[in-house]
């Protein structure tokens, strides 16, 4: 059901409460299935410290209205069946991108619980990996998430073939044969994506002369090799001794300081070699340092004066043109636009609530910047903000609305700005000018939460002005974004940086 916006791989989602759209176990209802089983999971792995865990439901995801069984309602069934009496012993990653946990059950037979996640096959873009698993002897016994038998694959030499998907699949072993499924799993190979890199490079700046690189090994054997890191004219050479699924972080130093409050190229080149594979990863996009400055928020933008406007782009500049200015304290983002748009387009809170075009000041934050990591058409989710700021007829002190916000654990709890409503707490002022408007914005650290008002905090952000009088689209002209085609979508925003 994409022309609804509803995503069909999210299944129960924020947008789609009642049940599969269809009787057919359609992608909805497995990937649905396949979501809280791996939850799941995890409560099992950890279940010597986990008192209770529950998973949000609608009631229309267990039953039909004829009393048939939705796949959802079976998962806690079959994890029941096959681990209610088993404990945890090992977490394998043969592969990147897959997982898989062995227990082991009362009767001392192994249970290893496997699956991947990788993006493009949740979604049912692509079709499942298969994996080569070298046992020796009688085969496991082989159960999908609905308990259902099947037969592998078994070649000459005793190896099993099975697929790796979304959905956990379940390898049962004789008593006392723990040792040896362990050694079928970790030697494993995944068919299909050899060349997959088994050590993912991240970078973030933390100043305008230092960025945190972080080198996260993907699988439960070591890894041992060298990084060249290049950033900003400066290269250096970090040895890496990372241990099973092994996080190490590392600050590089920039050759050459990069200017503030101006939108500048972050580019930062590793060269990783090993034993097993070279990899090679460049990481870039637009960044901007944010410096501690506190405005008198009145819409008279004199007090910004020594700071520089940083222009946002228009795919027309001759239909709508706007420049925007930055800072931060410690209970506050500011934010100031000048936007030269000679129609005035004024709107009501009910052409807010619709998503009407309208003139508008927008701004996105991405809170922990991984937007980029999700690919080009990254939609918000639950570290995600989007404010949008109008014009009030007859006034000067603008609206806020949000459009929207991370989940209530995430932020301020009771006191967390809602997503679809207008906002009294973020102070905006909006003044009508001949050729346009000038904004001035102060969003209280409330409004923001959990980002840290800090020096050296980075996410992701993006800011852009609409033309109500000639709708909402970059690609011709009628908004005006920093460094994105599409301003609310982010995988293209810009990372920003608060600095002193």
């Amino acid at each position: 059901m994409l022309e609804y916006g509803i995503d069909p791989h999210q299944g129960n989602s924020s947008k789609w409460f009642g049940s599969p759209v269809s009787y057919d176990l359609g992608d909805a209802e497995r990937i649905a299935a396949a979501y809280y089983a791996r939850s799941w999971l995890v409560a099992l792995k950890y279940h010597k410290r986990v008192l209770t865990m529950s998973g949000h439901q609608n009631r229309f995801m267990f039953l039909d209205f004829d009393f048939t069984a939705y796949s959802l309602l079976k998962v806690s069934n079959t994890l029941g069946r096959l681990l209610g009496s088993a404990d945890f012993r090992e977490d394998i990653r043969f592969a990147p991108l897959v997982r898989c946990y062995l227990f082991e059950d009362d009767r001392h037979r192994p249970v290893a619980a496997l699956w991947s996640h990788i993006p493009d096959v949740d979604r049912g873009m692509k079709e499942a990996p298969s994996a080569v698993l070298p046992f020796t002897g009688d085969p496991p016994d082989v159960y999908t998430l609905m308990e259902n038998t099947i037969r592998p694959e078994t070649r000459a030499d005793g190896s099993v073939v099975v697929p790796v998907g979304p959905q956990p699949l379940f390898l049962v072993g004789k008593p006392g044969t723990l040792s040896t499924m362990s050694r079928a799993i970790r030697f494993a190979r995944l068919l299909g994506r050899e060349g997959a890199p088994t050590v993912a490079i991240s970078a973030l700046p933390l100043s305008a002369s230092e960025a945190e690189v972080t080198f996260k090994n993907l699988l439960s054997k070591p890894f041992s090799g060298v990084a060249s890191v290049s950033f900003a004219h400066a290269t250096e050479r970090i040895p890496l001794d990372l241990g099973p699924s092994a996080r190490l972080k590392r600050v590089a130093k920039a050759g050459t300081e990069f200017a503030c409050d101006r939108l500048e190229s972050f580019v930062l080149e590793a060269d990783l070699g090993s034993l097993d594979q070279p990899i090679k990863t460049t990481i870039s996009y637009p960044v901007l340092f944010i410096s501690r400055f506190a405005p008198a928020v009145d819409g008279d933008l004199g007090d910004w004066r020594d700071r520089p406007f940083i222009p946002l782009s228009s795919g027309k500049t001759d239909l709508l043109s706007a420049s925007i200015k930055l800072a931060w304290d410690d209970s506050h983002l500011f934010l100031a636009a000048t936007v030269n748009d000679a129609s005035a387009t004024a709107a009501s809170r009910q052409d807010a609530m619709e998503g009407k075009s309208r003139d508008m000041l927008g701004i996105c934050l991405d809170l922990l910047s991984n937007g980029r990591l999700k690919g080009d058409l990254a939609p918000f989710d639950d570290d995600n903000y989007c404010y949008e700021f109008m014009p009030s007829p007859g006034e000067e002190k603008g609206i806020a609305f949000c459009r929207h916000a991370p989940v209530t654990q995430a932020d301020s709890g009771k006191m967390a700005p809602r997503k679809g409503r207008f906002d009294g707490q973020i102070i905006a002022v909006c003044r009508r000018r001949a050729d346009g408007y000038v904004y001035e914005v102060a969003i209280p650290r409330a409004r923001l939460m959990p980002l840290r008002l800090a020096k050296g905090t980075a996410f992701g952000l993006s800011v852009a002005a609409g033309d109500g009088g000639a709708g909402d689209d970059t690609a011709t002209g009628k908004t005006a974004a920093l460094a994105a085609r599409d301003w609310r979508n982010p995988g293209e925003f810009a990372v920003a940086v608060f600095v002193e």
